[in-house]
């Protein structure tokens, strides 16, 4: 490197520490406006200046909570996370989530808890093959050329909730699972995409389908492929269930979650079995 070069990288190097130095002290500062205590994590995404202050209060409230409880799982907690309690799940979120948004419509806002949007937006951009062709999102702006842009929009369904901060969480962990393109996207999935036609990659965004036996309307909101976002969710809960030192209420409420999660996996019994393999946990994009 000659030394104009080595320079000119000491120096955008400086920069780009300061700038993340001065977006720590502002949030920071902020979480103290909130009256919450800032503790240190991995996941760090970038907030939308339009989420609410109940939405930002919730999700510094459910990093407190994860942080304070001593999360431990079975094996596939830790093939999912990657190692057993909370730094585990805080880094499977912060592989896969970027930027939190506001959701903008309507609907969303009073419908959903978190919908990730990256994943979509990189399928269409792939598509009509211009990683530009939708390069803004709320606070993420530029050209999306990864599965895992990890942008997620938040809905308002956990305002008021008694289990918002499992609830949050839970959902969180979910959508990033939506960010793992695992297998890649072949050129038959191209020509698929290009077509208009879902005969690509099932596990390029573990997309959800209907479930059987319903009229194809509404929401698809069900795990057919092994290991997809709700099936990564029930694991999550179950390690709620059994924490030692969550509370009564926590455990409960994990439990009900996990009730309420656990029909969604169309395959749960063979899945946690072993029967339908271990859960792939890489991405790739676009393949040759």
């Amino acid at each position: 490197m000659s030394r104009l070069a080595e320079g000119a990288f000491k120096s955008r190097n400086s920069a780009v520490k300061t700038h993340r130095f001065f977006k720590s002290l502002a949030l920071f500062s902020f979480i103290l406006s909130l009256g919450i205590t800032a503790k240190a994590s991995s996941f760090n995404p970038t907030l939308d200046a339009n989420l609410t202050q109940e939405q930002r209060r919730t999700f510094y409230e459910s990093i407190g909570w994860l942080q304070d409880h001593n999360l431990s799982g079975d094996s596939w907690f830790n093939k999912i996370f990657g190692s057993s309690g909370s730094s585990g799940i805080f880094d499977y979120l912060s592989a896969r989530i970027h930027f939190l948004n506001a959701a903008t419509d309507i609907k969303d806002q009073n419908a959903v808890g978190a919908i990730n949007i990256g994943l979509d937006i990189w399928l269409w951009n792939l598509k009509f093959g211009d990683p530009s062709a939708i390069s803004q999102m709320g606070s993420f702006h530029g050209p999306i050329e990864s599965p895992r842009v990890g942008v997620i929009e938040l809905g308002k369904t956990f305002n008021g909730r008694n289990d918002a901060n499992i609830y949050l969480m839970s959902a969180l962990i979910h959508e990033a699972r939506h960010s793992d393109c695992s297998g890649g996207i072949h050129p038959a999935d191209l020509a698929a995409l290009k077509a208009d036609s879902n005969a690509f990659n099932p596990r390029c965004g573990y997309q959800h389908v209907y479930s059987p036996g319903e009229r194809q309307v509404g929401l698809k909101a069900y795990d057919e492929v092994a290991w997809g976002g709700y099936a990564v969710e029930t694991v999550f809960l179950k390690s709620v269930m059994r924490c030692l030192n969550c509370s009564d209420d926590d455990r409960q409420m994990a439990t009900l979650l996990f009730d309420q999660t656990k029909p969604h996996v169309l395959h749960y019994d063979e899945m946690m079995s072993g029967k339908l393999g271990q859960p792939d946990m890489t991405s790739q994009g676009l393949l040759p």
